[in-house]
């Protein structure tokens, strides 16, 4: 069993972008639905952004963005981190299930799936994604996610809440998902699956691959663009595509509080790139394709989308 897994990694390794990690260790149960967490937008609603927060707020989240390399002038927030190093991360449900999957149909299965959200961000602010294949509250989709903390490394905001996110949907944070020790908030929960940010700005000091947050040569687009990086179980997908919204989380020092906002409506047509396509259904939300890397903007309607194997735009 050890052989065959040895091999699948070697040849997912082989079709990939070189860097992907899967580490061993103890197992979680999956995630039941979560009660009490804020609906996504349905189609037909009226509402243009769902927004829950501790009290009402008349305040919304705003964007400006171009696909374009963005202005590298503009605020951007880079997560803070804490002292907390890393521990040898443990092995998921969806993890453990590929133990006993063979080579060939983990590759049918598992595709390395990027997706880019930009929008301009500041300091306290997050952005999470919720989503599956369908709109069903109860649909979702069984993803890995690549990005691992190396030993000794600073834990950041991203290294803590992905750890134990084994699942794409629209319910928020998953039973077992780990927590974020703030100095200023103290524990915060995550609020969907959690992205990275990230910048093309090779100067930048900070390194996705070493701090959880900064430069990747993934990134062709500029400043901000908040990025999802896992293995995709395809088949949960609706024909290999899947529905999502981002999902903005904001602290307010001043009033020690905190706003969550949900994307606008979107109305996605026909998508520009090297990969081309139509979304299978109408939808309020982004589709995007299992596999593929797959670049938005928060609460715009346009999409790219382009190959993994590999495509000339990721090479830096």
């Amino acid at each position: 069993m050890v052989k065959l897994l040895l091999f699948a990694w070697l040849v997912i390794c082989s079709q990939q972008i070189p860097g992907w990690q899967i580490t061993p260790g103890a197992t979680t149960p999956p995630p039941p639905t979560t009660p009490g967490q804020t609906p996504p937008p349905t189609p037909g609603s009226t509402s243009t952004m769902a927004q829950t927060t501790t009290e009402e707020s008349t305040n919304t989240a705003t964007t400006e963005a171009s696909y374009t390399k963005q202005d590298t002038s503009m605020p951007t927030s880079k997560p803070p981190t804490t002292s907390v190093t890393s521990t040898p991360a443990t092995m998921s449900t969806v993890e453990t299930t590929l133990v006993s999957t063979t080579a060939s149909t983990f590759l049918k299965r598992f595709k390395r799936t990027i997706v880019f959200l930009y929008t301009r961000t500041e300091s306290h602010q997050y952005v999470f994604l919720r989503g599956a294949g369908f709109t069903n509250r109860q649909g979702k989709i069984a993803i890995i996610h690549h990005l691992k903390p190396k030993p000794g490394n600073v834990l950041s905001e991203y290294h803590k809440w992905s750890n134990n996110d084994t699942y794409l949907d629209w319910n928020g944070a998953e039973e077992g998902q780990a927590q974020y020790k703030s100095s200023k908030e103290g524990n915060v929960k995550p609020e969907g699956t959690p992205l990275i940010w990230t910048t093309d700005d090779r100067n930048d000091k900070h390194k996705v691959e070493e701090d959880g947050y900064g430069y990747t040569a993934l990134n062709h687009y500029g400043p901000s663009h908040w990025m999802l990086d896992v293995l995709m179980n395809c088949n949960d997908t609706n024909n290999g595509w899947f529905q999502f919204k981002g999902y903005l989380r904001e602290w307010r020092q001043h009033e020690n509080k905190v706003y969550n906002f949900w994307e606008y409506n979107i109305k996605q047509s026909h998508c520009t790139g090297r990969v081309m396509g139509l979304p299978p259904t109408d939808s309020i939300n982004h589709f995007a394709k299992c596999g593929y890397v797959n670049v938005f903007k928060f609460n715009e309607n346009e999409c790219q989308i382009f190959s993994m194997n590999p495509d000339p735009i990721l090479i830096g």
